[in-house]
């Protein structure tokens, strides 16, 4: 014999209960939320939307029929959602549940509409998933960019934004449309982001006047979650949109133990720490311990030392320093770096301990970027070795580079604060493996290095911070001048950390109350990510089974922030 709880919810879920459930809920809004100057606007008043993110299973859920019966989420989660203090809920769904049975589809939205309703709660409708897209977990064999280049698939989900607006044009309950979540284009310019945006826009306006729209940032160009000094946010032909970004700084801490980024992470640390440092902005490179010894890479059939000149620390402008690895000059030959540490020295020339140290361990190398001085310079191909190493299975490799200059890895984890008038050395071990026995390397160096650099010259960026809430700020306002540049609204329609980051002295809810806090001060919606799943979750249980397993710390500072807002 079924549960009362499940009898009740056969009956609702009955095609006639939910059309009669749907008109008989609550009077929605009267007015539309919209873009106003730099803020969104409700009637005559200033609006923010606090939002909670509802992922609804977009990876494990195929058939849209399903949707009705997920263990995502009842209506009891959207009275829970209103009690913490949230007035809206950022609602992923993915293109393909449209298209299979578009009437599957919106008997499920109206259903969470008719919810949302009824408990006072905005949606803003977020495609999560575009038909013939998927590129948000790097590893997966989804990976899917034909939205870019199969124009039948992008009409597909033009005509899909076009069908919402004409059904939901006149739901005030739906606070707005989030047209693409995190663009990542399969060209090199982000250009494809740009015109698909303004055609859903269009799209959206031949049938509904009135709806805000999201416009989020690009993150990444060809085919990769990195932008490479595209442009990243851009302005869009329609005045009533919100521009949007999602804020997860710094990723090592708010993603530690991420196994979908392509740079897998480990342990990310803690928030606050005042011992790691971040740059703020573009810092500039005074000198190189490189300058005292340079020292050209000698062929070894081992692992070799190398040892850079002390290098003494007596020019105020002086910061801070980052130890590197380089490649110099032209040749097939690989070069393979290990275990490294930065010595410091007093001012008497005392050795009083290493200010960095690392061991390029299975975790440790996901931290390093490549870099090419000049950019120009090619061909050099960078390896994140797992499978040889000095004293374990990985280390860092650089082979084949080609043209005049340098080809390195450097690491924005690896800044360190120096002091004038003591010194620094950097030791490490590199191995040589020759591409041609009998070849010469005399056109090959390698060597480790380090680099002091000073703050910016023109002021304008706080320069070195301490991983805090300044750090934060400083984050935030790199996309937040966007807004103050063309008077527009912003909103962060995701922010949030994984489970590990709520452990015991990690601070995850420190970081939570530091984040809001910024948002407050510049007037910005958010929305947290996320509502139910194992990984992100206020409810940590798996996203396909029932609410469960709270993340009390989170739900806490939640309940305490929104509540005092």
């Amino acid at each position: 014999m079924k549960s009362a709880h499940n009898l009740i919810r056969l009956v609702l879920l009955s095609p006639l209960c939910l059309v009669l459930g749907y008109a008989l809920a609550q009077p929605g809004p009267q007015e539309f939320v919209r873009a106003s100057g730099p803020n969104l606007v409700l009637g005559s008043e200033t609006f923010l939307l606090k939002a909670i993110c509802f992922a609804n299973s977009y990876e494990g859920i195929s058939d849209p029929n399903d949707l009705l019966q997920s263990s995502h989420h009842t209506e009891d989660d959207f009275r829970t959602v209103a009690e913490l203090g949230f007035n809206a809920v950022r609602f992923a769904f993915t293109g393909d549940w449209f298209e299979r049975d578009p009437d599957a589809f919106f008997r499920w939205l109206d259903q969470n509409l008719a919810w949302a309703r009824g408990h006072g709660i905005y949606l803003i409708l977020d495609l999560h998933i575009p038909i013939g897209g998927y590129w948000l977990s790097a590893n997966s064999d989804r990976r899917d960019f034909r939205l870019w280049t199969d124009a039948g698939i992008r009409r597909k989900n033009v005509d899909l934004w076009k069908a919402l607006a004409a059904r939901y044009k006149n739901e005030t309950q739906i606070a707005a449309y989030d047209i693409l979540n995190e663009p990542v284009t399969a060209d090199s310019t982000g250009q494809q982001w740009q015109d698909l945006a303004n055609d859903i826009i269009a799209a959206i306006r031949s049938e509904d006047p009135s709806h805000l729209i999201v416009v989020q940032r690009l993150y990444g160009v060809s085919r990769s979650y990195s932008t490479h000094g595209a442009q990243t946010q851009f302005l869009v032909n329609d005045g009533n949109v919100v521009y949007d970004f999602h804020f997860y700084e710094p990723v090592d801490y708010t993603h530690q133990f991420a196994s979908w980024l392509e740079r897998p992470t480990g342990d990310g640390g803690k928030y606050p720490d005042n011992n790691t440092f971040l740059p703020t902005g573009a810092q500039q490179l005074i000198v190189t311990a490189a300058q005292e010894t340079p020292v050209p890479f000698t062929p070894a059939d081992d692992w070799q030392e190398y040892r850079s000149a002390k290098f003494k620390v007596t020019d105020p402008e002086i910061v801070m320093g980052l130890p590197v690895m380089i490649v110099g000059g032209e040749s097939p030959d690989t070069v393979y770096f290990d275990d490294f540490a930065v010595r410091e020295f007093n001012a008497a020339g005392e050795y009083i301990g290493d200010v960095v140290e690392d061991p390029l361990s299975q975790e440790s190398i996901w931290s390093w970027w490549t870099w090419n001085n000049p950019p120009e310079r090619r061909h050099a191909d960078f390896t994140r070795v797992v499978n040889f190493g000095r004293t374990d299975d990985h280390s860092l490799a650089i082979a084949q580079p080609a043209g005049p200059g340098f080809s390195g890895w450097s690491s924005d984890h690896r800044w360190f604060p120096v002091k004038q008038g003591h010194a620094y050395q950097i030791v490490g071990y590199m191995k040589r493996a020759a591409a041609d026995a009998e070849a010469s390397s005399d056109g090959l160096s390698a060597y480790f290095d380090i680099g002091f650099y000073g703050n910016p010259s023109n002021g304008s960026e706080a320069g070195f911070v301490a991983r805090n809430k300044e750090y934060l700020r400083q984050e935030f306002l790199k996309y937040y001048q966007f807004s103050e540049t063309h008077d527009v609204p912003m909103s962060v329609l995701e922010f949030g950390l994984m489970k590990q980051c709520f452990d015991s002295g990690k601070g995850g809810t420190r970081w939570v109350s530091d984040s809001l806090d910024i948002f407050k001060q510049h007037n910005v919606s958010f929305a947290y990510w996320n509502y139910h799943g194992d990984r992100m979750g206020l409810y940590l249980s798996p996203a396909n089974t029932e609410v469960g397993l709270p993340n009390q710390p989170l739900i806490d500072v939640l309940r305490d922030r929104l509540g005092a807002w």
